[in-house]
């Protein structure tokens, strides 16, 4: 009975505080009862706890009734954070919760970089994720070096792997490289069989996979040869192509 009481009391007390506050912020900001002892990250996969506390600038004198509207837009400005909100926990928690933007592919720079469906650029360590992403490839000619990605053809392939990703994320982790070509056609370089998807963005998963039948059916076929193309661009057609003696697909 004596705790019940006092859990409801509890209740009443904190519910009278939130009731007035807008009336007294001021003195309660200024009362050590409410100061930040704890801040706690939720929603995050690469962000680090130290690193957050450190852009939202809480110190010692730091109180939960500071304006939490200015803390967030804090963190927004950070590349990862699409989105931050915060909340109190009284009497010394600030929750943060996180919308961390999404790699979903990899960018020679010429060290490998994760980017979002923008092409943008975030400061996540490959190798310490252990990110199993594509990589975004220039389109070449076999007698082309040097050539490099342009910000809207980064920004194209981009957003074809974050489409696939949602679309068909199984299909996106078979694939080794995504490339564009002058002409706008996307070039997707499968894992396991080399072999090269070609077609005009967006690809419908249906499409998609009825490229991958047809591969299988033609590598059943001819078990002597592995196809060069498989190419998606002609409606209602999926048009195989073996590498000729030359080396030309």
């Amino acid at each position: 009975m004596g705790r019940g009481v006092g859990v409801l009391l509890l209740f009443v007390v904190t519910i009278g505080i939130i009731l007035v506050v807008p009336r007294t912020s001021g003195a309660l900001a200024e009362s050590d009862f409410f100061r930040v002892e704890e801040i706690r990250l939720e929603g995050h996969r690469y962000l680090d706890q130290e690193e957050v506390e450190r852009m939202l600038g809480v110190g010692p004198a730091s109180s939960v009734w500071d304006d939490l509207d200015v803390l967030s837009s804090r963190l927004r400005r950070h590349a990862l954070v699409e989105d931050a909100q915060l909340r109190r926990r009284l009497p010394g928690t600030l929750v943060v919760q996180v919308d961390e933007r999404t790699p979903v592919a990899l960018l020679a720079t010429p060290a490998l970089v994760p980017v979002d469906r923008d092409g943008r650029v975030l400061p996540i360590d490959p190798a310490q994720h252990r990110l199993d992403l594509p990589l975004l490839e220039p389109y070449r000619d076999p007698w082309e070096e040097g050539v490099e990605l342009t910000p809207r053809q980064t920004r194209i392939l981009a957003r074809e792997a974050a489409h696939l990703a949602e679309a068909d994320p199984g299909f996106l982790a078979g694939v080794s490289e995504l490339a564009v070509d002058p002409r706008g056609d996307v070039l997707i370089r499968l894992a396991d069989p080399r072999v090269t998807l070609r077609y005009r963005p967006p690809a419908a998963t249906a499409r998609l996979r009825q490229a991958l039948r047809v591969l299988e059916d033609a590598l059943e076929r001819d078990r002597q040869r592995t196809p060069g193309t498989v190419d998606l661009r002609y409606r209602d057609q999926v048009v195989v192509r073996f590498p000729s003696s030359n080396g030309a697909r």
